[in-house]
């Protein structure tokens, strides 16, 4: 059997030290993740929004916790979609799932 010899090699960091800013930092995390970065942090803002006003909305809870989320990552997806973060589609499907949310408020409101 032959033996073989294993030599380390250092750990390349010079790259890290290219960052001019946050924008370059989620610009280069979102485009080695294929642009779904921003998209799933926007997800992940949306879920915690939603249980967020399941637990605290005192009636109506499902509908306005619904609207509540949506209205809230709607909004901060505009700044995204201008800085080219986000593309502009995540955005505008925000604004429609916000529309949709005010109008099942609308539905329940009317059980009422």
């Amino acid at each position: 059997m032959e033996r073989v010899n294993f030599k380390m090699q250092p750990y390349n960091i010079s790259l890290n030290t290219n960052s001019t800013g946050l924008l370059y930092l989620f610009n280069l995390d979102n485009g080695l993740s294929g642009g779904i970065f921003i998209p799933l942090l926007l997800l992940g803002m949306w879920v915690i929004i939603f249980i967020t006003g399941l637990t605290t909305i005192p009636y109506n809870k499902g509908a306005r916790a619904f609207l509540f989320a949506s209205f809230i990552c709607a909004i901060m997806s505009i700044p995204l979609a201008v800085l080219n973060l986000i593309a502009p589609s995540y955005m505008y499907l925000l604004f429609v799932l916000a529309g949709f949310g005010m109008f099942w408020v609308r539905l329940t409101n009317s059980n009422d």
